[in-house]
């Protein structure tokens, strides 16, 4: 069985929360897997950056807060295990209030396989502070699709079944990333985004950025002006229309396209990018 991380991609086009709100003397206890207590008003989120678009899946701290949309895929699996509620945004430049959800996992399960991971505990002996590399025994997760490992703080985790129904959704803002690849702490540092652009269906240039935009969710994605010439730019600045961050771009699925002018053009850049390496972003050809 293959499970996966659940997490905020965090490109530089993605919102983030700068700032929340919780009533007086409210504690938020998302990592016990008990039933919060939780009313209208008690957490208020709140994003300054105009720029930024709100996505699906928000990075708010170790908080899991979800858009309608994804709170209906994820209620599909294990609800009796997850607790939904309204949490308003408020985009504060046009002062509009988005409805989202904050999500409880209950019943963290004790999944990790000690023996055969790589990890340094935290300074309480039981949760897990730098993750090299993750196991889990997957006797211990049964026919759960979503939850938490009671050793790990705040992160949620997923199995195939959710996977492909938050992929089919077309979800924005979330990353999947493979359980045996999943890494915290310092080790996480080093973790590099994979983009896969799959051209099977792509037939025009402009069907081409439209796919592109739709994986990466770059920066400034609404002022790209999806040319290859704007592509050669974003990727060398993080603060131009298009920047995708640091990450592999593998474009698979181009037989159908290797004698067109746009194909040899992509593979120039494709090149060049390699050559000097720009911020750290490469970018693949393949079959």
């Amino acid at each position: 069985m293959n499970y996966y991380h659940l997490a905020c991609s965090l490109n530089q086009g993605e919102a983030y929360i700068e700032r929340e709100q919780t009533r007086e003397g409210l504690s938020l206890d998302l990592n016990s897997g008990q039933p919060l207590r939780f009313t209208p008003g008690d957490l208020e989120l709140y994003h300054h950056r105009k720029e930024k678009k709100l996505t699906d899946l928000l990075a708010v701290g170790s908080y899991l807060v979800v858009s309608p949309k994804m709170k209906e895929v994820l209620e599909q699996f294990d609800a009796d295990y997850l607790e939904f509620f309204e949490v308003p945004v408020f985009t504060t430049w046009n002062k509009k209030q988005h409805l989202y959800y904050l999500v409880n996992v209950l019943d963290p399960l004790d999944c990790t396989d000690l023996e055969v991971s790589s990890f340094d505990f935290d300074w309480d002996g039981e949760r897990l502070d730098e993750v090299r590399r993750w196991i889990v025994k997957e006797e211990r997760i049964g026919t759960r699709q979503v939850f938490k490992d009671r050793r790990i703080y705040g992160e949620v985790f997923v199995g195939e079944a959710a996977k492909q129904a938050l992929e089919a959704a077309k979800l924005t803002g979330m990353r999947l990333v493979p359980s045996h690849a999943y890494k915290k702490g310092f080790a996480a540092s080093s973790v590099k985004r994979e983009y896969l652009l799959d051209c099977r269906q792509v037939q025009t240039e402009a069907e081409f950025w439209q796919l592109y935009l739709d994986v990466t969710y770059p920066n400034l994605a609404e002022k790209f002006e999806r040319t290859l010439e704007a592509f050669e730019q974003a990727i060398t600045g993080e603060k131009l229309p298009g920047y995708p961050g640091q990450c592999d771009i593998r474009i698979v699925n181009t037989a159908h396209l290797r004698h067109t002018p746009f194909y040899q053009k992509l593979q120039q850049i494709a090149e060049y990018a390699n050559r000097f390496n720009f911020r750290n972003i490469r970018v693949l050809l393949e079959g």
